[in-house]
């Protein structure tokens, strides 16, 4: 086996063609990532002249310190992971550490959890598994290759009367415009506020929307005011929902409720075959900040999916444990 790094076509080949393939495996999200001070470098692990293992290290910075973020985990094509496999990864990781002054890098994943994988990883003595996930542990994934008689079938009662609700009090869905940003930003603000969740700055949901060719912007409209907006991904077999807002008021109108349901169609008749609602609430943990908006979720069907669990590999442990002293100083 053979670590192998930089920009390479097989390995960006073998990343868009992987069963667990997402958005943050694509040449467009590394573009998007770079264009935001965030560069990256593709690596992968060769076998017989055969890639069965890639990824994607993004590069970035806190303050003085410096780390990675594997962002969707490590595809590969073994059923399982194994020491030799993932001793080859770790060692050229290593060495893009030392090369990047890194001190961590940071690996979340979306693939699924399996007790095998996850036990293994668990017995790396240079992980740190208390750290807390970008890409939400848990999440709710439809498969949209159902008719939408069956997709309507399998949500609970309430979820099929909010988007009838929400039809019959005339509200309706369309494609936003790119001078609409704004007015999604504010309900963003709205939201936030209302769920306790953080949001990025304008510009940066404006670059998302320009670098992304598979990124839509959609908004719910009443008596021509917009009332709630989502950005979504379409890419490959996925289709995401990445952020979502609305208005404080109109609520009882249940715009929410029929903006997803027009997104999930629409990425069901572009080919996807799957709709990730990114991020619920771990069911057993009350005190999850994604408490608030999993009942809305899975409301349109349970499809409740745990990844592989997120953590730190530790390249320089003096310094992390340094970073790891200077958030807990931030935090409080």
């Amino acid at each position: 086996m053979q670590f192998i790094k930089g920009q390479n076509q097989q390995l960006e080949n073998y990343l868009s063609s992987h069963p667990y393939s997402s958005l943050w495996h694509t040449s467009d999200w590394l573009a998007f990532q770079t264009k935001n001070g965030n560069p990256g470098i593709y690596f992968g692990v060769v076998d017989n002249n055969e890639i069965i293992a890639a990824g994607i290290l993004q590069l970035r910075h806190r303050s003085v310190f410096k780390f990675g973020y594997i962002q969707g985990g490590i595809l590969y094509t073994e059923n399982r992971l194994n020491s030799e496999l993932y001793t080859v990864i770790i060692n050229g990781l290593k060495e893009i550490a030392a090369e990047n002054n890194l001190i961590h890098c940071f690996v979340d994943w979306v693939i699924p959890h399996n007790d095998s994988d996850a036990d293994f990883l668990h017995s790396n003595s240079h992980h740190n598994f208390n750290v807390k996930a970008i890409i939400p542990t848990f999440t709710n994934i439809l498969d949209i290759t159902k008719t939408e008689d069956e997709l309507l079938a399998q949500m609970k009662p309430k979820g099929r009367y909010n988007i009838k609700l929400a039809e019959k009090k005339g509200v309706t869905i369309r494609e936003g415009k790119t001078e609409e940003i704004s007015e999604f930003y504010h309900l963003l603000e709205i939201t936030t506020a209302r769920d306790g969740f953080r949001a990025n700055g304008l510009e940066y949901y404006k670059s998302f929307l320009n670098s992304l060719p598979f990124a839509r912007f959609m908004v719910a409209e009443h008596e021509n005011e917009i009332i709630a907006g989502g950005i979504f991904t379409y890419n490959g077999k996925q289709a995401l929902y990445y952020y979502g807002a609305s208005a404080g008021h109109k609520r009882n109108l249940m715009a929410p409720y029929l903006l997803q349901w027009e997104a999930l169609r629409y990425g069901k008749a572009n080919g996807c075959t799957y709709y990730d609602f990114m991020g619920i609430a771990d069911s057993e943990n009350p005190n999850d900040s994604l408490n608030g908006v999993t009942d809305f979720k899975l409301k349109f069907g349970n499809g409740t999916t745990k990844f592989l669990p997120a953590y730190d590999i530790i390249f320089n442990p003096l310094k992390y444990r340094l970073y790891q002293l200077a958030l807990k100083i931030k935090r409080h």
